[in-house]
């Protein structure tokens, strides 16, 4: 094999071949045992790569995402700081599980400085008495109890003729509130239009009527609850906080059976908040 296409003579001698057999068998397996690591090598880098890429495409939406939240800069920080860990350690982290992966103070602190504004003006809006000053921190209590949920574009959260047993805050993105039939409205168009709900919107809010009065103690049982009068379904991809109703409930029982005492309260920017927070089943 090695004089072929020379004019060499191939030799007769039986151990000069088996020699010459061996050495080409092992460059050859010595040429495959190098491409084989090499194939290796290459996937292991261009894996490298792309999660370095995909780490931090995931990092710039959680620094975005924390923009767009317009949160107070030494949370911002912290938040930035326990981001920066995970992704140090390769673990896997992404917006949608943000908030649960940060510690228990820190959700509170996101939660209060993202939904108090909204939950509050809401509340004036709608003459509840939880918007009096004295109910201040019963809605961080209430904003402590959201739990953030995510949903893709084009997808129902709640169907009409279901218990209302959510109120949903939408944070991010757009959906569509609308009735599945007329409800006896008539057969007009007018009667079949959808309503666009976007970032700082409420849905499910007849719910909060149950706490109206938050001195009534018919609302902790929770006997009979709303029903849903439209269905609610995304236009985009949508971040909301629900709010549940026993959980609404409980926060709500919590504070009025268990009032804090004046040394334990503490004033913040926005709200009352305790020195020590309570634990919630949301967070």
């Amino acid at each position: 094999m090695s004089s072929f296409g020379s004019n060499l003579r191939t030799s007769n001698d039986v151990w000069e071949n088996c020699f010459v057999l061996c050495v080409t068998i092992f460059g050859l397996l010595l040429f495959l045992y190098y491409m084989g690591n090499f194939q290796i090598y290459l996937q292991r880098r261009i894996t490298s790569k792309s999660k370095a890429e995909a780490a931090k495409r995931k990092e710039k939406n959680i620094k975005l995402w924390i923009e767009n939240k317009k949160l107070q800069t030494e949370t911002s920080d912290e938040i930035t700081k326990i981001m920066e860990k995970k992704f140090h350690e390769e673990e896997d982290i992404y917006v949608e599980i943000l908030i649960s992966e940060l510690p228990s103070q820190l959700q509170s602190d996101v939660k209060n400085q993202i939904c108090f504004d909204p939950l509050q003006r809401f509340m004036i809006e709608k003459n509840n008495s939880l918007a009096n000053p004295e109910h201040e921190n019963l809605l961080c209590d209430i904003c402590n109890s959201l739990k953030p949920v995510y949903y893709n574009e084009q997808c129902y959260i709640v169907r009409e003729g279901e218990p209302m047993d959510a109120v949903f805050l939408i944070t991010d993105g757009s959906a569509w509130a609308f009735p599945s039939n007329t409800n006896g409205e008539g057969t007009g168009t007018a009667s079949r239009h959808a309503e666009r709900l976007k970032a700082g919107d409420f849905f499910g809010e007849e719910l909060f009527e149950l706490v109206r009065e938050p001195y009534s103690p018919n609302m902790f049982n929770l006997p009979k609850v709303p029903i849903y009068s439209k269905s609610l379904k995304t236009h985009t991809k949508v971040e909301a906080f629900a709010l549940m109703a026993n959980d609404l409930a409980s926060a709500v029982e919590k504070k009025l059976l268990n009032p804090a005492e004046p040394d334990a309260i503490v004033e913040c920017p926005k709200c009352w908040c305790f020195k020590k927070t309570p634990k919630f089943s949301g967070t």
